[in-house]
């Protein structure tokens, strides 16, 4: 899903969607649960992680992956627990930031070293400075600049 948030929304109220969700910030920064997510930032939220103040002063462009039926469910009584993880993908190595499994949902999600890339299995490839998506089979061999995150669903 590609999310267009207008500058000054905001939701205010505190809750949290029964499935996970992962997301990349490509323009405009997201506050969300005490945290900064600027342009470059992946983020990965489990699910009923609970979400708190969630707004954005100048508007911001993301997309977004929802694990399932995007169904919120405001907190009135009982607070939940913030496990959010924000990854800046400028600030880190090539490697895992999504693990197989987490939090019992299939695929991965890794940065790319750049350079010669041979996809192995169905993949998305997401660049984050030129903000395209693309899909891929297995056999490609692709030419990467490292500015790239990969997407396994299954």
């Amino acid at each position: 899903m590609i999310v267009d948030f207008p500058p000054g929304w905001s939701r205010p109220l505190s809750g949290s969607y029964v499935c996970a969700e992962e997301f990349l910030v490509f323009e405009g920064e997201l506050h969300m649960s005490g945290d900064v997510i600027g342009a470059g930032d992946h983020t990965w939220v489990p699910p009923h992680s609970l979400r708190e103040g969630a707004f954005t002063p100048n508007g911001a462009h993301a997309l977004a992956w929802f694990y399932g039926a995007p169904d919120w469910v405001r907190c009135i009584d009982e607070m939940g627990k913030i496990s959010q993880i924000r990854t800046r993908l400028s600030d880190i190595e090539s490697g895992l930031i999504r693990q197989d499994g987490a939090n019992g949902v299939v695929g991965k999600t890794f940065k790319v070293s750049p350079g010669e890339y041979h996809v192995e299995q169905q993949c998305e490839i997401i660049n984050i400075i030129e903000r395209t998506w693309s899909l891929h089979s297995p056999g490609e061999v692709l030419n990467l600049s490292g500015q790239e995150i990969v997407r396994f669903s299954e």
